[in-house]
């Protein structure tokens, strides 16, 4: 009886320890990309999902993400504010998954017009796992509030589809692929979302998962984003904002991919007197790996971040009517 007991506990006692330094390579190493910790509410229409405000959360690997009383991330927008106002439009690249929020794209651009001595606000309005539906329709909610001088729209090919993103928002209000069935409820997920390992085994299983149902983006459904892009356009254009649209490319997809996806936006912004932008220069041709966060091949760095904004920077600030400037 004592030979199984102790037995029990080495066994037990070592898959602790396993566990305990399976989580912190993870975690020391970067082995998973970052998560976002926020929690969410359901939103009628394309929306679908929008991050609740005033929340305060630290990622599995240790980045704090705030949300403000619009449930944006970052600070509340003082009214009063006269500067010029930017609104930042994409998914989780702009809301800055994975890095610091002084080291988002859209505090980049605020550091930048600031040593440049013309200070502008960014109104970042990026949230994870959106596409171009759900950023149309969160701008149209949005745009009477933040009333921005600009508009930038970042693009990237896991925009492609024919319809919105959806997601489950659980009873927790963590987002949940619909098209999953987890084991264990919805209560258990506070608990597991804090763990690198459970990070890395959903990791596993999603792409797993993609083998076997294959591509889910691809360049047919490019009419479709398209009609997105102006959709976006004319919202801007009522609310007296001006477009810049922006092409961002990873370590995925393919040069070839990508190429055709930046073409296809390049000829529908040119048509439609569309300011437009390709990073495919800033973040190297092809992209290269030091500007994206480890483990990760779509999201950048917080030198990726900077690199980006410094290309922006001279195209937002002169889209700025002058008068606006002046004030």
């Amino acid at each position: 009886m004592r030979r199984w007991f102790f037995s029990i506990v080495v066994v037990l006692i070592s898959s602790l320890l396993s566990f305990v330094l399976l989580e912190g390579g993870i975690r020391s190493f970067r082995l998973i990309p970052d998560n976002v910790p926020v929690h969410y509410r359901h939103v009628e229409g394309d929306e679908d999902f929008a991050p609740l405000p005033n929340q305060s959360e630290t990622s599995v690997l240790g980045v704090l993400h705030r949300t403000n009383s619009l449930g944006l991330r970052g600070p509340d927008h003082d009214s009063a504010d006269t500067r010029p106002r930017i609104a930042l439009l994409g998914d989780s690249v702009v809301w800055g998954f994975g890095v610091d929020e002084s080291e988002t794209i859209g505090a980049r651009l605020e550091e930048l017009s600031r040593k440049e001595g013309r200070p502008i606000v960014v109104w970042n309005l990026g949230v994870q796992a959106n596409n171009t539906f759900n950023e149309a329709a969160r701008y149209e909610r949005l745009v009477g509030v933040s009333s921005p001088d600009v508009t930038v729209l970042v693009c990237l090919f896991n925009d492609l589809g024919s319809e919105a993103t959806h997601f489950r928002i659980t009873s927790r209000g963590t987002l949940s692929n619909p098209a999953r069935r987890p084991p264990f409820p919805d209560s258990w997920r506070p608990f597991l979302e804090r763990i690198a390992v459970y990070h890395a085994a959903i990791r596993a299983y999603g792409r797993l998962e993609e083998r076997h149902e294959g591509p889910e983006y691809s360049l047919e459904n490019m009419p479709w984003m398209l009609s997105q892009v102006a959709r976006i356009h004319g919202t801007a254009v009522a609310s007296g904002s001006r477009l810049v649209v922006v092409s961002m490319p990873g370590l995925w997809p393919p040069a070839l991919e990508y190429e055709a996806f930046a073409r296809s936006l390049s000829l529908h912004c040119s048509r439609n007197h569309i300011e437009f932008v390709d990073l495919r220069e800033p973040l190297g041709n092809p992209p290269q790996p030091r500007f994206f966060l480890p483990s990760d091949s779509g999201h950048p760095n917080g030198e990726g971040t900077l690199r980006i904004a410094q290309a922006l920077i001279p195209l937002v600030v002169s889209s700025i009517p002058n008068e606006t400037q002046a004030e």
